[in-house]
């Protein structure tokens, strides 16, 4: 049925798979402490003067919450030269989603210089 008045209060539900979190009384982005990296298909229905039978059609929706950092890489390891250094890794074992790239640094112990490189 449709709503008609003021509204009273807003009933949203979050669902993953067979998982269902049901917040009342909200108008706005709350913690739900969902899984990083995860699709979540989510329903919001409003209702008039604290009666669920006076409901409005429900508004469906899906988001995506965002990837956690990943983990370390793996078997890194370095060559040097007389003039210079090769650095060697595996991606992470946990990349959390996609790794676009990876942050070099190299430090020089006695100055404290640093160098920086981006590998895309």
């Amino acid at each position: 049925c449709k709503s008609n008045g003021n509204t009273a209060y807003y009933k949203m539900v979050v669902l993953e798979g067979d998982n269902n979190i049901t917040k009342t009384n909200v108008s706005s982005t709350m913690n739900f402490d969902l899984q990083p990296a995860h699709s979540y298909n989510y329903t919001i229905t409003s209702f008039n003067d604290n009666s669920p039978k006076d409901e409005s059609d429900s508004t469906n929706g899906m988001f995506r919450t965002d990837s956690e950092a990943s983990g370390s890489v793996e078997n890194l390891t370095s060559i040097s030269y007389k003039d210079g250094a090769t650095i060697i890794w595996q991606k992470p074992l946990d990349e959390n989603g996609n790794i676009t790239g990876y942050q070099v640094i190299v430090k020089e112990i006695d100055t404290k210089q640093c160098f920086y490189f981006l590998v895309c």
